[in-house]
């Protein structure tokens, strides 16, 4: 784990919490993916049903990954070795060739959900259960249709959320032209919220949902627009890097029309949007290459804000964090 160390971040396991697998577009009908997330190979498809599933990914015959020209037929999926099929709960239920037709193996099935185009996947390392629901994506805002961003990133998720709690970089990462004021910042469960207010008028409102999803709101901010709403979102694909996931909407007023075609986008939409896009590379390059403060040296108008979020933090990690302990992570 001499990655962990290096950089200085404490936790050596995955940490708790609902993450984005991928867009609803990425899973179409039929198909067997293959994705790494977590230090696990995994297996993803969509069935007959619509709904998307996600296995561990090696047959438990003779170890054929099952996102390597494994079959879909109906709601299960067939490995390319022998044949063997599992259903949706990935019971094995059929051995074609043998008089014994099933077995009692099982494939582990990741919890899933799936709402406003975002595929969400719950990891826990001791395999509980999901201790709560995934987070609302539109939250009943009316939107524009949306801009999408994906990368993969060395970077740990929780170098994501805490941009939330860092309102001086909006300045001098994003270039914004003010700094908008904290008002308030407040923790409920696996919550983190704050809202801060800018000079000229209007406001950011932003919420964690663990330590990989933030969902930020941006109201009478840019010009000719309601505002916008960034959901963004890091699943870790080992113990050094990540992807990185945005999904950005224009807020419309409700009274305003929806175009289908995105070149019918009002003008000031299609700028927010050009402009969002190039508004994430900036912070790649800082979490690429930072290192990790377990104290950081925090200004006055810092300290408070960013101890709240980091002690709200510590509960979505299962190992405590010791800067003595270099045990690898067995996750």
């Amino acid at each position: 784990m001499g990655n962990e160390d290096r950089r200085g971040f404490p936790y050596r396991a995955h940490p708790t919490g609902w993450f984005q697998l991928g867009w609803s577009a990425d899973f179409p009908d039929g198909e067997a993916r293959p994705l790494t997330y977590f230090s696990r190979e995994l297996v993803a498809y969509r069935g007959e049903s619509g709904t998307v599933r996600v296995f561990d990914a090696f047959c438990p015959h003779f170890g054929a990954h099952l996102g390597h020209g494994g079959c879909v037929e109906g709601d299960d999926i067939i490995c390319p070795f022998h044949a063997w099929r599992f259903d949706g709960d990935g019971h094995n239920v059929d051995v074609p060739y043998s008089q014994r037709r099933r077995t009692a193996n099982r494939l582990r099935a990741w919890p899933l959900a799936e709402h406003d185009g975002i595929v969400f996947v719950w990891h826990d390392a001791s395999g509980a259960a999901p201790q709560w629901d995934p987070p609302e994506v539109l939250g009943g805002e009316i939107v524009y249709p949306g801009d999408t961003v994906r990368n993969r990133l060395r970077m740990y998720p929780q170098m994501m959320v805490e941009n939330a709690a860092d309102l001086a970089h909006l300045k001098y990462v994003h270039r914004a032209r003010l700094v908008p004021e904290l008002v308030s910042f407040e923790t409920d469960g696996h919550r983190w919220r704050n809202r801060a207010h800018y000079p000229t008028g209007g406001f950011l409102t932003n919420e964690l949902y663990g330590v990989a999803i933030a969902r930020s709101v941006f109201r009478d901010v840019f010009d000719g627009m309601v505002g916008g709403l960034v959901f963004t979102a890091v699943t870790p694909i080992d113990h050094e890097y990540s992807n990185y996931f945005v999904s950005d909407w224009a807020l419309r007023a409700a009274d305003a029309e929806t175009p289908t075609d995105p070149e019918a986008l009002p003008a000031a939409v299609k700028r927010y949007y050009a402009a969002q896009r190039t508004q994430a590379e900036p912070d790649w390059r800082v979490w690429e290459h930072m290192r990790w403060r377990v104290r950081p040296s925090t200004t006055p108008e810092e300290t408070e804000v960013f101890r709240s979020l980091r002690e709200w933090a510590t509960q979505f990690y299962p190992d405590v964090p010791n800067q003595g302990d270099r045990r690898a992570a067995t996750d």
